[in-house]
């Protein structure tokens, strides 16, 4: 454990960012800018991440700084200005490892796993792989090395302004004077790690549900192509259903059909239930106290285990090839036993009665 004050005005500079996106990964640490600032509470804190994430991080009152590797003319530089006290990398890629070496930030903490993170000053181990945690639990662990011990949770926040424009939009893809009490069901039918739930299943799904209830699926710009190229086998569906948006900060819900990641939080912040496999819209949906069906393949390393939504509430339902997944009676099973895999062994029919049973009717 590091020798802290914490009465101290330090600035703090957390760290999540590949060489590619890893929108679950950022979702699952954005508990530590509220865990470092309930333990600091004179501490400024700042973010270092892909620019495609940004969104989620926006409007947090516990965060004073958004810094983006790959959009920066200069990050070392733009480092070295925000005078960084102590770094704390929540995934030790290279680029972010190197930048914030050389910007002399004199605290710098990481995870000890490969060549480059030889460069932090204070290495603490971890093997992920072995599935002992969640992952956003095995990020507030490196936490601990500054004294911060409890439990916090990912939460993404919304303006008022952003509420009153999604609700609007809801009210006229409905047409309705006024958002029903009860919300809307949200659909995300994408694949997750390739290993998902697939598209005809969810949009089986959302045609039963949409006797009943309004459905809004979600999908980036190719895949509600492909699922608009599915209508026809789905009577209760049209065109209405469908939302477009992209993690590009081009988008604009105002001239175009495309809207941007921000939009669609808001507009997901509205749902009465958001179903998909384990994808990033799942734990952003999470994050917004959204309740959960999700679907995962039970093999290694993407089971509930380290990826279930990481929410204080219990409002999520993790259903995979063997069951209903119940994290305090956990199940390993064999990393070569292909069930695990098979995620075409869970009906329709099946997610339909859960839906029915044991959400829907709460």
């Amino acid at each position: 454990m590091l020798k802290v004050n914490y009465n101290k005005h330090y600035h703090f500079l957390l760290i999540h960012c590949k060489t590619y996106n890893d929108g679950i990964g950022v979702i699952l640490s954005l508990q530590c800018i509220e865990a470092l600032k309930i333990k600091f509470p004179n501490a400024t804190i700042s973010f270092l991440l892909h620019s495609s994430m940004q969104d989620c991080v926006k409007h947090n009152p516990y965060l004073k700084n958004i810094f983006c590797i790959d959009t920066a003319s200069n990050i070392i530089k733009d480092l070295k200005k925000a005078k960084i006290d102590i770094s704390i990398s929540l995934f030790a890629d290279k680029n972010s490892t190197l930048a914030i070496f050389r910007a002399g930030i004199k605290t710098r903490i990481g995870i000890f796993q490969n060549l480059h993170s030889l460069l932090f000053n204070y290495k603490i181990k971890q093997k992920r792989s072995a599935l002992h945690k969640h992952e956003a639990q095995y990020n507030l662990d490196l936490l601990k090395f500054l004294g911060c011990n409890n439990t916090f949770y990912p939460k993404i926040y919304l303006n008022i302004s952003e509420k009153q424009e999604s609700q609007q939009h809801l009210e006229n893809i409905f047409n309705v004077h006024a958002l029903l009490d009860s919300g809307y069901i949200a659909i995300c039918p994408s694949n997750g790690w390739q290993l998902g739930w697939m598209a005809k299943n969810f949009l089986h799904i959302a045609n039963e549900l949409a006797l009943q209830y309004n459905i809004l699926i979600f999908g980036m710009p190719q895949e509600t192509q492909g699922y608009n190229a599915m209508l026809q086998n789905y009577s209760n569906l049209s065109e209405k259903n469908f939302i477009t948006y992209t993690t590009h900060n081009t988008a604009n819900n105002k001239k175009t059909s495309i809207y941007s990641l921000r939009n669609l939080l808001a507009i997901i912040s509205h749902a009465r239930l958001f179903i998909g496999n384990n994808t990033v819209l799942l734990h952003m949906a999470s994050a917004l106290d959204i309740p959960t069906l999700s679907l995962f393949p039970y093999k290694s390393p993407i089971t509930p285990v380290r990826y279930a939504p990481f929410s204080k509430k219990n409002i999520h339902i993790i259903v995979t090839p063997f069951g209903i997944f119940e994290p305090h009676k956990q199940t390993m099973f064999d990393n070569d036993d292909i069930q695990g895999l098979r995620m075409e062994n869970i009906m329709p029919e099946l997610i339909l009665n859960i839906l029915r049973h044991k959400i829907l009717t709460a």
